[in-house]
């Protein structure tokens, strides 16, 4: 179904969804748009919700819906940055310490609340209408002049927006997260604070607190995740004009609903700055997305240029990944997602001669600037998806990628036991992402996938580890008895026949002496008691050589792995030593258990 139309692509659709199943759909540029389904499908006319004195240049709003179907709109224009030609002056707001001076902006540079408060009544339409729109630059985000640090007592302005973000927390709390040029760039977040009371010509509204800034230098185009224990996760990128000391990806994180940001374990005071997790000598590294798996593990995807920009149309850059295990104190994984770079902000092909050509500002609408995507599965593995545009190339393609972490390593491989040294210990390292609470480990046959024999044991050091703690883990391997013989394959002795064999083969000697002998005999003439002599000698010698072979005993049976000494008149088979495969198992809570490793003992 069409909800409105003709419309332009960049007017950036957004859509969320209350708790009764209503769908609301907002979109806009230089004006912003609402459509609510009650009944999901059905969408009745749109709504405006832009007042009538709003800057023309306005748009790209984002929408959230909390719990109890309270709907808040956000938009920002950007009147004061296209007012600030060369020539014109700077429009934007600078704060001063003057308290007799008067900080003044009529030229834009705004953010926009449209709020919607929830219904009780079903029968009852909602209020959904411009009049509930309100500009927090000059309504919440004044400062008197009594304030200690700067005045801004006509509101805080910015010049320009970036990447606007709206979230809500772990208690339907509603959050702001932005970057903009006021005059600096900077990263803003603004958290909701109380409610306007009776009697306020915003009455039972949501009051925003005053833009605290993230970053130490220029900064743009920031990400927000939140955890379900409600700590935030913000990653932004260096500013583009900030020069060498802003190249990078830069993170903070918020344990207290977003009133302060470190990057320190939580609860460490003095707070710590933003750290920066780009490789060394980044160039330009931009567009960044965060995500935390179900493991608790912060992950972070971004674009790199394969080198210093040149702005000539050849610049390419590949997509990076990058992974904390200890919420964000140490990001100790960071690699090259794929080979193959793409195009760097490729725009579209232009439009065909004699059709006007689109307004758009050149941004991730029209161009592979910003595509990247990153999501996170139920097994805590990042996936992937960016637009690559490979040099030379006259298309774009799809690009997915996906990163599997190895579950853990055992080392070493290898160890020898016997009566004089019974015990081997192993270092066993876990990867923390892989599982999801308290690891209990286990050891198994790794060939019948069956317990140990009663002669070897495994003891871990401690027997349980939290992967929050610690990754590594001892492991003592025993011999705590002596391997028997039904632990050995034997196999036929080598050179010696079967019993039955042996017998077969002395009869038909024996048949043939004798045959040989009466055939001498007739052709010579033998006596018969001469013949009866010699086939009487022949019987003897075969029963003899038989009575020898059976004393003589056979060679000792071979071991699956060896066999040393000698062999003996008796039969007996010296010592002997087993090789035995052993699996060393990690499983946590509601998981399925994996191998670590798999360890060979040889024992005597």
């Amino acid at each position: 179904m069409m909800i409105a139309g003709p419309v332009a692509l960049f007017d950036g659709p957004r859509l969320a969804f209350d708790g009764t199943g209503k769908t609301d759909i907002v979109w806009g540029r230089n004006n912003v748009w609402i459509s609510q389904a009650q009944d999901g499908l059905t969408f009745p006319t749109t709504i405006p919700l832009m007042p009538a004195n709003t800057p023309i240049d306005t748009g790209g709003p984002r929408i959230a819906v909390n719990a109890a179907s309270h709907i808040f709109v956000v938009w920002t224009d950007e009147l004061a940055k296209d007012n600030a030609k060369t020539g014109d002056g700077n429009f934007c707001t600078n704060k001063t310490t003057d308290e007799n001076q008067r900080v003044t902006n009529t030229f834009g540079g705004n953010i926009w609340i449209n709020e919607t408060l929830p219904n009780n009544d079903p029968t009852v339409q909602l209020n959904i209408s411009f009049l509930n729109t309100r500009n927090l630059s000059n309504t919440d985000w004044k400062l008197p002049n009594t304030n200690p640090q700067f005045s801004l007592n006509l509101g805080f302005y910015g010049c320009s927006y970036d990447n606007m973000n709206l979230f809500l927390d772990h208690v339907g709390l509603l959050h702001l997260l932005w970057s903009d040029d006021s005059p600096d760039e900077d990263v803003l977040t603004s958290k909701t604070q109380a409610t306007y009371p009776a009697g306020s010509p915003f009455a039972g509204l949501t009051q925003f607190s005053f833009p605290i800034n993230l970053a130490s230098v220029l900064a743009a185009s920031p990400k927000v995740t939140v955890d379900n224990n409600g700590a935030f996760y913000v990653a932004w990128s260096g500013g583009p004009t900030g020069g060498p000391n802003s190249q990078g990806i830069f993170f903070s994180r918020s344990d207290d609903g977003g009133s302060t940001f470190t990057s320190c374990a939580p609860g460490k005071l003095p707070l710590c700055p933003a750290i920066n997790i780009a490789p060394s000598g980044s160039v330009a590294p931009a567009f960044p997305q965060v995500a935390v798996d179900p493991s608790g593990n912060v992950n972070i995807a971004w674009e790199q240029p394969t080198g210093a920009l040149k702005g000539d149309g050849t610049d390419m850059f590949n997509v990076l990944f990058a992974r904390s295990t200890d919420k964000g104190q140490t990001f100790p994984t960071v690699l090259q997602v794929f080979t193959n770079p793409s195009t760097l902000c490729y725009e579209a092909p232009p439009p065909p001669q004699g059709t006007t050509p689109p307004t758009a500002p050149t941004t991730p609408d029209v161009t592979t600037c910003g595509t990247v995507q990153l999501g996170v599965d139920a097994n805590s593995t990042p996936d992937m998806v960016w637009v690559n545009q490979a040099s030379g190339s006259a298309v774009a393609d799809i690009d997915f990628a996906t990163t599997n972490f190895p579950t853990g390593s055992v080392s070493p491989t290898t160890a020898s036991l016997s009566a004089s040294s019974t015990s081997a210990n192993f270092t066993v390292t876990v990867n923390p992402s892989g599982f999801s609470g308290l690891i209990n480990f286990s050891c198994l046959n790794a060939d019948t996938k069956a317990a140990l024999p009663s002669w070897l044991t495994c003891t871990f050091n401690p027997p349980q580890l939290n992967p929050s703690q610690s990754s590594t883990d001892n492991l003592t391997i025993s011999r705590v008895g002596t391997p028997t013989s039904a632990m050995f394959i034997s196999a036929s002795p080598s050179r010696s026949l079967p019993a039955v064999a042996r017998i077969v083969g002395l009869a038909a000697l024996w048949i043939m002496a004798t045959t040989a002998m009466l055939a001498l005999g007739r052709r010579r003439e033998f006596r018969s008691a001469i013949l009866m002599r010699g086939i009487l000698l022949i019987t003897l010698t075969v029963m003899l050589a038989a009575g020898l072979v059976s004393c003589g005993g056979s060679t000792s049976a071979t071991s699956t792995a060896s066999t040393s000494g000698s062999g003996g008149t008796g039969g007996s088979g010296g010592g002997n030593s087993v090789s035995m495969h052993v699996a060393v198992m990690a499983q946590s809570s509601g998981t399925a258990a994996v191998n670590l490793g798999t360890v060979t003992i040889t024992a005597q």
